[in-house]
């Protein structure tokens, strides 16, 4: 299999306006979301805006567990204890 290649001309690692969870049409109330890369970059500002867009659960995916630890902290911090976060140590570029 071929590698992808492409061009990154914006890259983010905070939140912004597209994603942003005060937009009610985005709401993720009661929804499972799977986010990959949440030990890096802009996993975890993803995964808490989903959070705060009110997911129920939200699994956490990315190769540092103790990173990934932290992660789930730094959510249940945010928008309490409320929301299931299911830690997942896992390489998915892997064959």
């Amino acid at each position: 299999m071929a590698p992808f290649l492409f061009a990154i001309e914006v890259s983010h690692s905070s939140f912004y306006s597209t994603i942003s969870p005060s937009r009610t049409e985005l709401s993720q109330s009661g929804k499972t979301v799977v986010i990959t890369g949440c030990d890096s970059g802009i996993g975890l500002p993803i995964s808490q805006s989903f959070a705060l867009a009110r997911a129920s659960r939200i699994a956490i995916i990315g190769h540092r567990r103790g990173v990934l630890e932290k992660a789930a902290a730094s959510i249940h911090q945010l928008v309490g204890e409320n929301i299931r976060v299911l830690i997942v140590s896992a390489d998915i570029g892997k064959n």
